[in-house]
């Protein structure tokens, strides 16, 4: 795989409601049009007190981000793709004066493949933000009180820019997270994933053993063999505890492993954050590496227990020095192990209480 990383410096143009463009000026990543409006003294701080009231005016026009890079022939024709990690929210992407593909969801990242428009030289890549009224203009208001406004529900984003508790409404848009620009070569691999299914005998620090599920999805362009390289590394280690390879028959392959005497991750507060390093490789017949991927995880077990009784209110309270009420013992409730312990769910200050010893 070749890549080509699009941060950096891009140049941002503000258009408004009648659609002329009113202002440019230089952005850049990763952040969002508020932070670059304030770099360049467009608008005062909206992080301070009521500030973000008189900075309203910014949800109501569109914002576009723009950048050119060069690129050699062996580019154009390509298996490639433009991933951006973030975009927020409703956006347009134009690569060439070609619209390959919009967006409508800040949370997830977004990938579209280019190898066909892509151009040997100078290519010119836009970014088009719409504001958020033209997507909720004309919804029904059917629940009016959802956190002050209706519109949040009808958008994959941000809550606390719509207004929270703790900050005044300002709407931002931009791109928040990396992009760059990717070359595949007969393979790829799109996701993996690592869970921890079973612990043995686990104890504050080390358990006997634990059972792991190691998953790789792929996508493969060719007809050759593909193998597959994976290995459980210790972190701050660095070493090898585990290791698998194959030839991959099919797009996905699956690992239950069993890893001996692992050290346990646990919240801040109840015990060490151990981590170990999961790294997948995949090769060609020839020995070329294709493409990897490296995810850090810990071994822990984490599960919610629901439509509890009065007896695990009893094991809370007793636990936490708590005393519960007779609402509180013949109610519904839940609560949160972490191997296999209760975990006490409180905001910070009365975390902080009962690690003292003081709660």
């Amino acid at each position: 795989m070749k890549e080509m990383k699009l941060n950096g410096k891009w140049r941002l143009t503000c258009i408004g409601p009648e659609g002329k463009e009113r202002t440019a000026l230089t952005g850049g990543l990763n952040g969002h049009v508020h932070l670059d409006l304030l770099r360049a003294g467009r608008i005062p701080d909206p992080f301070w007190r009521d500030q973000a009231d008189a900075c309203k005016r910014v949800e109501q026009w569109d914002w576009a981000y723009e950048r050119e890079f060069v690129l050699g022939d062996d580019w154009v024709g390509s298996w490639a793709a433009l991933e951006f990690g973030g975009l927020d929210t409703f956006a347009k992407v134009i690569l060439n004066g070609q619209v390959i593909g919009q967006t409508a969801n800040m949370i997830l990242p977004h990938r579209f493949e280019v190898g066909s428009i892509l151009q040997p030289g100078r290519n010119n890549l836009r970014v088009l933000f719409d504001c958020i009224g033209k997507y909720t203009a004309g919804q029904h208001p059917e629940y009016e009180r959802v956190c002050g406004t209706p519109e949040r529900i009808y958008m994959r984003r941000k809550q606390s820019t719509l207004h929270w508790d703790w900050v005044n409404r300002f709407v931002s848009c931009g791109i928040w997270d990396p992009v760059r620009l990717v070359r595949h070569n007969r393979a790829r691999i799109t996701d993996v994933h690592v869970q921890t299914l079973q612990i043995d005998r686990p104890g504050k620090m080390i358990a006997d053993s634990a059972e792991v599920l190691a998953q790789i999805e792929t996508e493969r362009r060719t007809s050759e063999p593909v193998h597959v390289k994976v290995e459980i590394v210790e972190s701050g280690v660095g070493q090898t505890i585990w290791s698998a390879s194959e030839v991959l028959h099919a797009n996905q392959a699956t690992w239950h492993l069993r890893l001996d005497s692992p050290k346990l991750w646990w919240p801040v507060g109840y015990g060490d954050q151990s981590l170990y390093s999961c790294r997948f490789k995949l090769m060609a017949p020839d020995g070329a590496l294709l493409d990897s991927r490296k995810l850090r995880f810990g071994v822990r077990t984490v599960e919610i227990e629901q439509e509890v009784s009065a007896s695990v209110s009893t094991e809370v309270a007793q636990k936490y020095a708590l005393h519960a009420t007779s609402s509180e013992a013949s109610g519904r409730g839940f609560i949160v192990r972490v191997n296999n312990e209760p975990i006490l769910m409180a905001p910070q200050d009365c975390l902080e209480d009962q690690m003292a010893g003081t709660l």
